[in-house]
């Protein structure tokens, strides 16, 4: 009878309509459903390796989203190790069909990207938006270093773990979008000067100042941040806003300091 739970939950796994596989570092896909059977994962278990290796070491993230390949969403939920069948663990990989009629999702951090972000601060900055939000411009400092030392796919790793920071750090209903190359933009609701922007920054700069682990080592970046506020008692326009959080921005990286 202990195993009754066990059995269904296979059964289940081998018939659900979404791909799923199992990976473990030493047999890379060593398992797939009726579903990821009809797929061609020829080039996926390497792919995926990379990806796991360069962003290994955020040990209190259980599922991540590894990136966005021909259309589909792959998203990785961890296996703890102990299970006869996997004394070592492993991760399942879950393969989802991108909605085209959605909004897309920038494809190596599963952020919002620049054309979202262009709605989103339209659609705040309408009668129906929040009377007050802060658009906070984010850069990561090194990042070209880490490019240079330990490679794109490590790179692309920090710039994911990063957006899973700020997107664990902020609110349901903000936003968190990719500007462009490792320039990020947060959209936060009903955040004000004073109180409300440091309690943020607190939040984001212990975030943001965690370590990475890459195969080649630790590695930590800083982030430089910029903030622009807006109320609806004093107008202003989606690119002046941006405009200002990213001189702000500028001004912080020129200073050394995150704020």
């Amino acid at each position: 009878m202990t195993d009754l739970p066990r059995l269904h939950a296979a059964a289940a796994a081998e018939h659900c309509p979404q791909p799923l596989w199992i990976w473990t570092a030493g047999q890379g896909l060593c398992w797939s459903n009726a579903a990821a059977s009809r797929m061609d994962a020829s080039n996926l278990s390497e792919w995926i390796a990379a990806r796991l290796a360069a962003d290994r070491g955020d040990a209190e993230s259980s599922s991540r989203v590894l990136g966005i390949v021909d259309g589909w969403r792959i998203e990785a939920v961890a296996i703890p190790g102990g299970d006869d069948a996997l004394p070592a663990g492993g991760w399942l990989i879950n393969v989802m069909r991108l909605d085209t009629s959605a909004e897309p999702e920038d494809p190596v951090t599963g952020a919002i990207p620049r054309g979202g972000l262009d709605r989103e601060m339209d659609r705040w900055l309408s009668a129906d938006g929040p009377s007050c939000f802060a658009v906070v411009f984010v850069d990561i400092d090194e990042f070209k270093s880490v490019n240079e030392r330990h490679g794109h796919p490590a790179a692309d790793g920090v710039l994911a773990e990063v957006v899973r920071r700020l997107q664990a750090s902020v609110r349901e209903n903000d936003i968190v979008a990719r500007y462009g190359g490792d320039e990020l933009v947060l959209l936060l609701a009903s955040c004000r000067p004073g109180r409300d922007w440091e309690a943020i920054a607190r939040r984001l700069r212990e975030a943001l100042g965690r370590p990475h682990e890459l195969p080649t080592g630790e590695e930590r970046v800083g982030c430089s941040l910029g903030v622009a506020f807006y109320d609806r008692r004093e107008p202003a326009t989606a690119a002046e806003l941006l405009h200002e959080a990213d001189r702000r921005m500028y001004a912080v990286k020129r200073a050394g300091a995150v704020g």
